[in-house]
């Protein structure tokens, strides 16, 4: 219940988890990947101009280095980037880890994948 806590109190997270700051939201969004196989978002979250994938990590929280807490996520995330954009196109789609301890490492597109970028504005 701690880490689910952190992660919902994440100050870069909070427009995920207010109602009134997105268009929609799912949790545990299904979707087949191109190989057939189903794959499950932790939460997909839609605003006006883009859309957030956010998978929740409860595992590894003693790396103190996000990126290098990210490496065996990264195939995994852009799976869930690439079926987001399919679901969603034309909106940018941006990609976060939120780890149980509430730091958040965002994964974002065009930068190389494991590159801490900044906060969504």
């Amino acid at each position: 219940a701690a880490m689910a806590r952190r992660i919902l109190e994440a100050p870069d997270l909070a427009p995920a988890f207010d109602a009134g700051r997105h268009l929609a939201a799912r949790n545990e969004m299904e979707f087949l990947d191109p190989a057939g196989r189903v794959n499950r978002m932790d939460r997909l979250v839609v605003f006006p101009d883009q859309v957030w994938v956010l998978d929740y990590k409860t595992g590894g929280l003693d790396e103190p280095d996000l990126a290098h807490r990210s490496q065996p996520h990264l195939e995994q995330m852009a799976a869930y980037r690439a079926a987001a954009a399919a679901l969603h196109p034309g909106k940018r789609v941006r990609v976060a880890l939120a780890f149980g301890d509430g730091r958040v490492h965002w994964l974002e597109d065009g930068a190389p994948l494991g590159h801490d970028a900044a906060s969504p504005a």
